[in-house]
């Protein structure tokens, strides 16, 4: 029978396990809690509170419990596209490993077809794997999205494998360079499975899927470890030495090259404008992984301005404490993680 798109589908019941050993390892759907709910952290200071959308300050004060480090194990599946799982055409979803509005947008008539890939195409070239594979992306590859959803993810599959309970990763090739950049601080290509999310679907006895530490943006305090992690693989691989040119003080987030729909019309004359007061324009997502981290390395010192070109970016960067802001520079995660 042809393969075909037939909409989400959700999981009604996991069963609960305590032994690690066990992940993956069963036939129906289970989940492994390693972490203890907490309530999330106080808000943290917000610059110019008075002159922000009242939705933004609530987004950014609110407090909720939130459910410490899950993993998921889904049997009977496929990969496909950039870690969404399928099985006779419909669409795993589930809020604890994607966000309610990746899941919204997984229907009939509203998921984008950039998302789709190879995932029901049925001239997909299939690669069977023998054990568990571990699932951490999801299609928002964009990077504020990828520091809140999927890297909380990467970091609980690294800690699991320290536990003695590794899992190889699945990544697309076709990912983004600097989302790879990312996962290879953390796991090897020895620990990854490789796949074409636009040709190839990736088959396993059971995929394992951490939860993203959050509820609705709120953040579990786990996620100040995620960030400490992180900057200290950062700064195993790309020492501050390497860094080159003068340190930028002023840096500007633009989007003018972005093919998503948060862009500034005149995205043109705002870098003009802010360059010529002494702005660095960078272009994220074109850029290896290093280098948005290691321009402004010496940021701490030099008090150093970040702007981003959209008043989304500033919305999401109030509501994401305590950790993670939409800026990726070094110094914005070195003051969240205080």
């Amino acid at each position: 029978m042809a393969l075909r798109y037939a909409g989400p589908a959700t999981i009604a019941a996991f069963r609960t396990v305590t032994d690690p050993a066990l992940l993956g390892r069963l036939e129906e759907p289970h989940r492994l809690q390693l972490g203890a709910e907490m309530m999330s952290q106080a808000a943290s200071f917000l610059y110019q509170r008075d002159q922000l959308p009242d939705q933004v300050v609530a987004l950014h004060d609110a407090q909720a419990l939130v459910a410490g480090a899950e993993f998921f194990a889904v049997p009977g599946h496929q990969l496909g596209g950039f870690g969404l799982l399928q099985r006779d055409g419909q669409v795993f979803v589930h809020d604890r490993v994607q966000p309610p509005g990746c899941n919204a947008l997984i229907g009939p008539e509203t998921m984008p077809a950039h998302w789709m890939q190879a995932l029901v195409s049925n001239d997909a070239r299939v690669i069977d794997c023998d054990e568990p594979v571990g699932v951490v992306l999801n299609p928002h590859m964009v990077w504020g999205h990828f520091l809140l959803e999927m890297l909380p993810r990467v970091y609980l599959l690294a800690k699991l494998r320290e536990l003695g309970f590794p899992v190889r990763v699945a990544v697309p090739t076709d990912a983004p360079d600097w989302a790879k950049g990312v996962i290879g601080l953390y796991f090897s290509p020895a620990e990854t499975i490789s796949y074409s999310a636009a040709t190839q679907r990736v088959r396993a006895p059971c995929f394992i899927l951490p939860s993203m530490l959050q509820l609705h943006y709120v953040l579990h305090p786990m996620m100040n470890l995620v960030v400490s992690d992180l900057l200290a693989r950062i700064d195993a691989a790309f020492p501050t030495g390497a860094a080159t040119g003068a340190p930028a003080t002023h840096i500007y987030l633009s989007r003018r090259n972005h093919t998503g729909w948060h862009r500034v019309p005149n995205e043109a004359a705002v870098e003009e404008l802010l360059a010529n007061h002494g702005f660095r324009i960078v272009h994220p997502q074109q850029l290896p992984l290093h280098w948005p981290i290691m321009v402004s390395g010496s940021c701490i010192r030099s008090n150093c301005r970040c702007t981003s070109s959209s008043a989304w970016s500033v919305a999401r960067s109030a509501s994401s404490r305590p950790i993670v802001r939409r800026r990726i520079t070094r110094c914005s995660l070195r003051r969240a993680r205080r």
